[in-house]
């Protein structure tokens, strides 16, 4: 079966996934940082997952005039259902992760890309993170340690061959930590995975906002 045309002229090379809850106030930024990347031939796959403020409102605003931006919504199922759904929606071929509390810098996706055509063999690549606020979090592993932001995994820094995410089947239904096992399965399933550690790649900036991930769950463990 052909594929189906989904874009006026060539399709897009990267893909790049946000799933968003109730961030109507955040989105803006994290969908103007992909609009100003240097590298163009992207599209921004939006999954809502439910959002109950005006969140869908703000991404229909740049549907109107940016026809890679991209949107589905559906109940709240949480982040790793609604990723699951971008991955099945994305055209590229490749794939980059973006939460809507975050951004990136305008040479996020090439920075990346570069790397990645200059080392075929790697299928997957993480790290390259600032952090906006507490670089601390509570490790997954102990909840009694702290661990530097830097030496997690990071959804926002992942970014891959689409194949690598769809051949370990996407995302785990995990409330926490889904992007620590979806990094372990990759590895466990012998792909070739590079962590970015130098200064140039330190390109997508994490915020630790009150209600993030890290947060809530640092504050779940308190109650």
């Amino acid at each position: 079966m052909k594929n189906l045309q989904l874009y006026p002229s060539l399709l897009p090379e990267v893909s790049v996934l946000t799933a968003t809850y109730n961030r109507e106030k955040l989105l803006p930024k994290c969908i103007e940082s992909v609009k100003n990347q240097t590298f163009k031939n992207w599209e921004h796959l939006i999954i809502d997952d439910g959002s109950s403020d005006q969140s869908l409102h703000a991404i229909h605003e740049y549907m109107l005039s940016e026809d890679r931006i991209r949107c589905s919504r559906h109940s709240n199922r949480g982040q790793s259902l609604s990723l699951n759904v971008g991955l099945a929606m994305a055209a590229g071929e490749y794939v980059c992760i973006l939460d809507s509390d975050d951004y990136y810098l305008p040479d996020h996706i090439e920075s990346r890309l570069q790397y990645l055509k200059a080392h075929p063999e790697v299928d997957f690549l993480h790290g390259g993170i600032v952090v906006i606020g507490d670089e601390y979090v509570v490790d997954i592993n102990n909840p009694n340690l702290k661990i530097n932001l830097n030496d997690c995994s990071v959804n926002g820094s992942f970014f891959g061959k689409t194949s690598t995410f769809r051949a370990v089947g996407g995302y785990r239904d995990i409330a926490f930590g889904n992007d620590t096992d979806l990094l372990a399965r990759i590895v466990e399933q012998c792909f070739f995975v590079q962590k970015l550690t130098e200064p140039e790649y330190k390109t997508m900036v994490y915020c630790r906002i009150e209600d993030s991930m890290t947060v809530q769950f640092e504050k779940s463990l308190k109650n």
